[in-house]
Order: C-alpha cells, then structure tokens, then sequence
C-alpha cells in the first residue's frame, strides 16, 4: 500500500501507527520504526480522540472501528459498554438499568468474542461466553477496537464481530508519567432514598516508566469504585385469560362465564396474574489492578507480561410488593362488576378478538412481600507472556495466557404476606385491591389501609440459594511472519493454538415452608420489632403508582409497606425449623436431588486452530490495493458430566381451586450423564481494500466465522419444575452437548470518503447468512404421571400432565442478517464539531417465546434494533471540552423474557474537561439527563404488537447520574 505523505500530517500519521497497531489487521512493523514514530505522538482532547478512531479504521486492513485512550481515559463513560455503545452498528444489553454486554449488527451478546490483549477471557456470568463490559475498569484501557470482518489470524468465535480490548504498552509512551483520577459519583435515585448513599467515588492511579536506556518499560494501574445505584420498577407478570367458575385455568376454549367475561361482550378477558412496585438495590463496590512489563533489549527481540486482577462485590436486592393470584377463578374482579373495570378490545371482528382487563376498581388478591439480598462475589485474574524474535525475513512469536473467573453467590429470598382481617371462607389470605394500567408506562396498584401495619403480616417461606462457579482457560499459541515482499505478496503468517477452557457449577437451595394459611396461627407473625427501618422509598412514587391516592376514597391508598430486618427474619425461620416443637404443618425440602444435581456440572472443551493467511499489497491498473486472504481451522472437543431427573415415578396432583398442579415422585431417582461432541469447521476469509483516490476507499470482506453454544446449553441434563408445589403445567428444558456452533457466511461492502483532516465519512453494507442458528423450540405434549390425592396417596389412575417442552436446537433453516451502516464526522472550526452514525439492521430470523396460556408464538429473534442513531456534537477550544452522546436504538425483542424492551426517545449523556494547568483537569459527566426508562412490553398472541397492547412485562427507571473529579498527570 502506498500513501502520499500529503495525505496525513506527521502527527495523525504517528497516532496511525499507534492507534492502528491494535487492530487485527496490523501488520508487523520493525520495532526500530515504531521507536522512531512514536516519539512524536501527543494525544489530547476530544477532537484529537476522533481523528485517532478515524485513523484506526484508515490503517487497518479489515473493516473495524475504534476508541482511542482519549476517550477511554480522560473524558471516561461510565464503561466500556458505554463508550463502545457510540461505534456504528454496536449497541449492548442492561442488567438491572446498568449497562453490560455489547452486541454488535443487533446479534446476541452470546455471538460477541471479547479479547484482552489478543487473549479470550472467562466469564464471571455462569455458564455462559459473556464479558460483563460494566466489570470492566475503563481507566486501564488504552483501547478498544470492534472488528467487524475477522481475518484468519483472529481468533474465532464471533460471528457478530469481536471486541478487542487493549492496554498500555510502556515504551510506547516515551517518557515517565504519573496519572492520578478521582471523581464523585452521585445517583439521583439513591440521593432520594433514606438508606442509600447518593455520593459514591471512582479513582485511579496510574504510574508508567521507561528503564535501561528505554528497553524496560513498566506500567502499573488500580482502578477502583464504590457507588449505590438503586432502581425503579413496574411490573406485571403471568397474563393470562381468566378461568371460569371450575373450569381449566390459562387458555382453554371453555364457555364463556360471568368471571371471565366481565362486560357480558362475549370475549374472554386476559389479566395479569400480579401486578407490583418493585425497587431494586444495588451497591457495586471494584478493585481492579494491573501491571504490565515490556522488555526490548535488542531491535530484534521483545518480551510483553502483563497480569490484571479485578474483584468485585455486588449487592442486589430485590423489594417486591404484590398484588397477586388475581387469575384464580374466586379472585380478582368479582361478577358483576364491569362498572369498576376498564377493557380494551384486540383484533376486533376477526375469530381471534379478545379483551385485556386494563384496570380493576376493586378485587380481591393476596398481598405479598418478596425480598432476596443477592451477595456475588467475583473474582477475575489474566495473565499473558507474549514473545517476539525477528530473524531475517522472519518475526516469530510465542504467547501464553491464563485467565480464571469465580463467582460466589449468595441468594436467599423472603417471601410475606398479609394476613386475612375478616376471615372470609374459604377464601384466607385474600385482601382488597385495585390496578390500573391505562397508562401503559406506569402501572398503579391501590390497597387497602394496612399494608404499613407490621401485625398484619406473616412469614410464608424462605428460599436459600447458593452457587459457586469457575471459569478457567489456559491457551497457548506460536505465529510466524514471513516478509515476503516479492510480487504482489507483502508478507505470509503462519500460526497454531490450542486451549483448554474447564467450567464447573454447584448449586445449593432450599425451601423452608410454614404451611397452608394460618387459621390457626401455624405462621410466623410479625410485628414492629422486625422491622428494620422507616420506608425510605417515598420517592418512588415520583416515578409510578400516585402519590397523590391518600386512602380517602376507599383503596386510592399508596402504601408504605414494612421494610423488615430481613437477616433477623430469615435467621427466626431457620430458628423456627429447629424447634423440637415445631408444628407439623412445617416443612423442609432439601432440593438436592431436584435441583441442586440437576444444575451441578463440569464440563471441559478443548480446542486447536491453525491458520494460514497471505497478505498482499500492490496495485493494479495505477489502482493501489491491500488486504489479505486466509484459512483457519479449528477442531473443537466438548465433555461434559451433569445430573438429570427420572420421571418414571412421577407423581401429581391436579388443584381444582388454583388449576394448577403439584408434583412429586421423583426426588430419589436421578441420572448421572456423561457426554462428549467434537467437530471440525473451515473458516476462510479475505479482506480487499481499494484506494480509488488517495482519500477514497472501497473495502470488501467475505467470509466464514463461527459462535459456540452457550456453555450451559451442552450440560446434558433436563432441567424441570418437579419441585413446584403450584404450577399451571410441567416444564422441561432439555440439554445436551450435542450442539453445533453458529454459522456465518458474511460479506461486507463499504466506501470510505477522507475528505480533509476534519472531514470524513463512510457508508457500509454488510450480509450475514447464518446457519445452525441456535434457537428455542417450544412444543406442548402431556407427560403420563401417577395420581396421586391431597395426603399423596395414589388414587390408581393415571394423569396427563399438560407439558411444554423448551429446547435449544440448531435451526435447520438458515437466517438472513443485512443492514447499513454510515458515519460522518466533521470540525466545523471555532472548537465546534461533531460526530454521527445511524445504522440500519434486518432479518428473517425468528424465535419461539411464550404467550397468553401456554401459547409458543415466534417473534424476531433476540436483540435486534432495526435502527440505530448516535449523534455526538462537541466544543473545544481553549482550556474547555465538552461533549453531548445521544443514543437511540429502536425496540428489540428478549424472547426468554416473552417480552419487548424499547428506549423510546433515546438517552443523553454528556462528559466535560476544564484544563486548570497542563498538569490538573477538572473532568465531569451526566449520563440519562433526560431521565428515560427502559420500557419492556409483553408478548400476548401471534400478529398483536407488545407495545400497543400496554402490557409491561416491566418499565425501569435507572435514573439520573453524575460525576465530578479531577485528573492529575504528572
């Protein structure tokens, strides 16, 4: 490839071969021209971070984009995930409100390869191959490259693209430096509560040096963070039609009746099952070290270790007040009352026409209290010793790397419930309510006066979970350069790989029940004594329910419900259990057998790669061109021992009262499997670039690229509900290692227009063919059971268990993916600029999620947004920068959750610096300024979309959040 000297100045052209040494492309330079360059480079501002991405996807010789350090470091989002989720077509998943996983072209997180210094990393997510980017400190990364085409050099496994992540190399820098950050963090949210502290911290401290005449660099880092980040949640859960008066509960064609056709329109009503305010707790507290050591004591020999260790603490709880049980024939709405509801008509006139019961005056439910504090622990350690010797016409390299993830998790969860105050029969527990869902973005639940009133509450069950998980890989690889230079042919690389990568799983949970409703007072009671703290969630109501409904119009009552001392409670129900008193309707279940076996396993995959790829540069014609060709293959080896229940001797009782079963039999009979799969796949691919003029290039990619299975789905077990003492029908989930990887033969085509330094634009087309698409199946059968009566003793006749079966299989179809992508940037002058990109995504392929009743409907298949925006307009000049990120991505479907996530109008964020002196900067953010939710519709029937039926599965409410700090370089 050759480039006028006109067309860079000396310094991008420095940044250039910096910045685009990263990229997967990259070919190998002397060690001798990079010490020459890259002491000129200085790399400051927002503006000179941009022109340093542009640079990356300039130099590189397949189709990537990139962040520089400038954007990572001293102008930071709140993570990687964030500042990843500004590059065309890459957008990412939220956990809990926070950002997590990236995705990239609208493919599954699951799809997405994430590398750390050329090195795959575990995963601290069991059992799965994600990289929780929010983990991530983005203070110890120098830079981040998504390689949207691969070339047969990279590492395979991801069919959507890869996420390279990057840190400092010392003797790139030159000269000693000392960087110190500290912020201030403050969430809107936890500054509202009471027992939230709505200042947190983030710092780091950084220290780069150069030894021995420059031939010893060393780099050592710790990033750390502390801050509460509670949000906000309406939810509703389990719609289904209601049941008639004995008749089956879900979806059943029955006759109609007056509790399941309310309005007398002859169309039956589908209501929630429960509806509730939900506020979720969350204090994150990180460690993060890293140290990196680069030793060149000849121009022709380098050796690079580096090691980083990240430990977190995340603290989760999740507080659930709810109106529930609202399907059960004798609750809910009563007959009669159409004047107290409110239904909306769906497909009217057509045979699939029905209702939605939207709002509900007065019903009766039953009232629960679910909190589980969720303690994880994880811990995360990458070691990597990269070598290279050059000889000749030849550089040779050895890499060796290990990384390991744990997660311990503590979960129990604390279930109450009001009492009955009126003793109605056979109806106890039951209590009055109301919702109202007419305003799809905000569900209000109004209760009787009480809820506050410790005495009217009991203690139902406790649930305890505990799992321990590891994640290890140990990989070792050797690659070698020939620099050809002869003809069209520039240089040849040569590798292998092999990896050993041991997963392990071991769960543990119990529950703890008190037995059917206390009229006899067999519940624990409880009273002011067990309660912790005032409610400090008033703010809550800000963003749903209605502050306004003070309980002087019958159930217009917002409650402040108890806030139990939930390690005091659950330390009274094991206390509880423990008696040698205790009543007979007290009953321990141990799910060793149901559930702790059957989610235990190991599983070990081993897999060797080698590649082949020839990279040319020459011309044409006068047409200048670049790029490379190559093969790769890899031959992958799965084991894995996991548990399974029998369910010959499965037992059930069918509950008239709450249409549901209950199962049993099964507790002693489990299966020990051992099963192993291996395959051998082929992955060629070329990458072409052609410089139409010196500042235009067409680029093309072809190529094959491959995705694992989740690591969970090759456990072969069937994962089950027979441990449910109430269940509308026997689930099972089938697994197995029999599992192929995902497929892709993907093409790209871009045009990329370098107008001026302070111009530029691209416009891209890309085309994804996937096979073996792995997909959920979800077929309905009838499992045969064992009668049995309420005692549990066989009644001697056989009962058809209604079953949905759900299982992950390769699809025997393949999919399509195209889009488009474009991105402009340009200086206006006078400090002024901007950044922009839009992409545009499209496929046929679908999934199978679930419906009112037991309904399987395909939808489209998981996170893909049909369009994407970002717009980033920015000022500097002088000692101030500011920059604005607005990003929207359309609606996308979360098929396991059977439902669909939209951010309507899209989410600001902004980052600022002030220079005081060339050593202290005053740096700051603000990120959801608009205060947007995250809005998640259900899935109701086939052709009806989620949105317009304002049904939420759930609408969250992150909040606002802001920084302030300083950074100190000296």
């Amino acid at each position: 490839m050759t480039t006028k000297a006109t067309n860079l100045s000396p310094k991008r052209l420095a940044q250039a071969i910096a910045l685009g040494a990263a990229s997967a492309g990259a070919a190998y330079p002397s060690l001798a021209q990079e010490e020459a360059v890259l002491e000129e480079i200085i790399v400051s501002g927002v503006r000179s971070s941009i022109e340093g991405a542009v640079d990356i996807k300039r130099r590189a010789t397949n189709i990537v984009d990139g962040i520089t350090a400038e954007d990572i470091g001293q102008m930071p989002d709140v993570s990687i995930a964030d500042a990843i989720s500004r590059i065309p077509g890459v957008n990412y998943t939220t956990n809990n409100g926070r950002a997590e996983f990236a995705t990239i072209r609208g493919l599954t997180p699951d799809l997405t390869l994430t590398t750390f210094n050329g090195r795959i990393l575990t995963t601290t997510a069991p059992g799965t191959r994600r990289v929780a980017m929010g983990r991530l400190p983005s203070e110890l990364l120098n830079r981040v490259t998504v390689a949207k085409s691969p070339e047969a050099k990279m590492i395979e496994g991801g069919v959507a693209g890869t996420v390279q992540l990057e840190t400092v190399k010392p003797l790139d820098r030159k000269r000693r430096s000392v960087v110190g950050v500290v912020r201030g963090l403050h969430n809107e949210n936890a500054d509202d509560i009471e027992t939230a502290d709505g200042m947190g911290w983030r710092g780091s401290l950084s220290y780069i040096d150069q030894l021995m005449d420059n031939k010893l660099g060393i780099a050592l880092g710790w990033a750390g963070l502390d801050e509460d980040t509670p949000v906000y949640e309406n939810r509703l859960s389990n719609p289904r039609f209601r049941a008639p008066n004995n008749g089956p509960f879900g979806n059943a064609d029955e006759n109609l009746t007056p509790r399941n056709d309310l309005d007398n329109s002859g169309l039956r009503e589908v209501s929630p099952g429960a509806v509730s305010y939900d506020i979720v707790d969350q204090d994150v507290e990180r460690n993060s070290f890293l140290a990196v050591v680069q030793y060149e004591p000849t121009a022709d020999f380098s050796l690079n270790f580096d090691a980083a260790y990240v430990e977190q603490t995340t603290f989760v709880r999740n507080n659930r007040l709810i109106f529930e049980n609202l399907l059960i024939p004798e609750l809910g709405p009563s007959p009669g009352t159409e004047g107290d509801v409110s239904i909306k008509e769906f497909l009217s006139g057509s045979d699939d026409a029905f209702e939605l019961l939207t709002a509900v005056s007065d019903g009766l439910g039953r009232i629960v209290n679910f909190r589980n504090p969720n303690n994880i622990d994880e811990e995360t350690v990458n070691l990597g010793l990269k070598s290279e010797y050059r000889i000749g016409d030849w550089t040779l390299g050895a890499n060796l790397s290990h990384s390991s993830s744990t997660q311990d998790r503590d979960n129990p969860t604390l279930a109450t419930q009001m009492l009955s105050v009126d003793g109605r029969p056979g109806l106890p527990l039951t209590r009055n309510g109301a919702f109202d869902i007419t305003d799809s973005g905000n569900i209000i639940i109004g209760f009787e006066e009480g809820v506050e009133n410790p005495e009217q509450w009991g203690i139902r069950n406790i649930l305890t979970f505990q799992s321990e998980s590891e994640d290890e890989i140990n990989s070792l690889s050797f690659d070698a350069n020939w620099n050809v230079n002869t003809g069209f042919i520039s240089s040849v690389d040569l590798g292998v790989r092999i990896e050993q990568r041991d997963l392990s799983l071991v769960t543990d949970r119990n529950r703890y029940f008190f037995g059917p409703p206390p009229t006899s007072g067999n519940w624990p009671t409880l009273d002011e004594s067990d309660v912790a703290f005032d409610f400090p969630y008033s703010s809550y109501f800000n963003s749903y329910g209605d502050p306004s409904r003070d309980g002087s119009n019958g159930l217009d009552y917002t409650p402040y419900w108890p806030q139990w001392n939930e390690d005091a409670l659950i330390q009274r129900a094991f206390d509880e259990f423990d008696r040698q008193d205790r009543p007979a309707s007290y009953s321990f279940e141990d799910q060793l057998n149901s559930f702790d076996l059957p989610n235990t396993f190991d599983l070990s995959e081993d897999t060797a790669a080698f590649y082949a790829q020839l990279n040319f540069d020459s011309e044409v014609a006068g047409l200048n061109y670049f790029g490379n060709a190559g093969i790769r293959v890899v031959s992958t080896d799965v084991e894995a021992s996991g548990f399974s229940v029998s369910l010959d001797n499965l037992t059930a009782r069918f509950d008239d009262e709450t249409q549901s079963y209950a199962f049993g039999g099964v507790s002693n009979d489990l299966l020990s499997n051992t099963e192993s799969h291996s395959y051998t796949k082929v992955l060629p691919s070329l990458n072409l670039t052609f410089e139409l003029t010196d500042n235009l290039y067409l680029r093309t990619a072809a190529a094959r690229t491959m995705s694992r299975p989740l690591l969970t789905d090759l456990i072969p077990t069937v994962d089950t509900n027979v441990d449910a003492n109430q269940a509308e029908s026997l689930r099972l989930t089938p697994k197995s290692p029999d599992l192929d990887p995902f497929f892709a033969d993907q093409a790209d085509l871009s045009l990329e227009w370098y107008l001026s330094e302070d111009i530029s634009m691209t416009a891209g087309y890309y085309f994804k063919k996937v096979e073996a698409f792995l997909t959920r199946e979800l077929q309905n059968a009838t499992t045969p059971a064992i009668e049995v009566d309420e005692s549990g003793n066989p009644t001697g006749e056989t009962l058809d268990v209604e079953t949905l079966i759900n299982r992950q299989v390769n699809a025997d179809t393949s999919f399509d993916f195209q889009g488009l992508e474009f991105s402009y940037n340009h200086y206006f002058g006078m400090g002024f600029g901007v950044t922009a990109n839009a992409s545009f995504n499209d496929t046929d392929a679908v999934e199978d999620s679930t419906g009112v009743g037991t309904r399987i409907i395909p939808v489209p298949a998981g996170g893909i947004s049909d369009e994407v925006y970002n717009v980033i307009p920015y000022y500097e000049q002088g000692p101030l920068a500011i920059r604005l990120a607005w990003n929207k991505n359309s609606g996308f479907s979360r098929p396991a959750r059977g439902s669909f996530q939209e951010t309507p109008d899209g989410r600001l964020d902004m980052t600022f610096q002030y220079e005081v002196n060339k050593h202290i900067k005053i740096i700051g953010s603000a990120r959801n300024i608009t205060d947007e939710t995250l809005d998640q519709y259900t899935y109701l029937f086939e052709g009806v979309d989620p949105v317009s039926t304002g049904y939420p599965e759930r609408i969250v409410s992150p909040g606002r959040s802001y920084t302030l700090g300083l950074r100190a370089r000296f």
